[in-house]
């Protein structure tokens, strides 16, 4: 099975016109590297571009290979620019991870305990919700109090 690691990353992306480094490709390999061996399987590369929601997922996947298999120049620009995006993305989102883990007063543990409220091992979308809009509700609050000592 044909697996690409950082160097084929950054030679097939300067290759379509996507600048990337070496740092911005261990981001990507990191994000969507399931068995950790700083490579990506074709699948796990297909999770960086595939859709989430699993009917779009499905069709994409079903789409047969025509016997023109180039991109046309609209799809070629579009994936371009879904393979930046996915890069900045990482980039934004690890530089916010470190600056929340240089500032963070408690344990990763502790905080996930806490947004698992049910205390089953993992988070539903209802926990996130209810953790979010008790903090919106108190924010809320401090803005009202803040307004009023002025």
């Amino acid at each position: 099975m044909t697996r690409i690691g950082i160097n084929e990353i950054v030679v097939g992306l300067e290759r379509m016109g996507v600048t990337c480094d070496s740092a911005d490709a261990r981001l990507l390999i990191s994000r969507f590297d399931g068995d950790e061996d700083m490579r990506l399987s074709f699948w796990e590369f297909a999770n960086a571009v595939l859709p989430i929601e699993s009917n779009l997922r499905d069709d994409m996947e079903r789409r047969q290979r025509t016997r023109d298999s180039s991109l046309s120049t609209e799809t070629h620009m579009l994936f371009k620019q879904l393979l930046r995006s996915s890069i900045d993305a990482e980039c934004m989102v690890e530089s916010i991870r470190q600056q929340v883990e240089q500032s963070m007063p408690m344990s990763l543990r502790a905080i996930f305990d806490e947004l698992d409220w049910l205390k089953r091992g993992f988070l539903t979308s209802s926990e996130f919700r209810r953790y979010f809009e008790g903090y919106l509700d108190e924010t809320s609050q401090l803005r009202q109090q803040a307004t009023r000592n002025q």
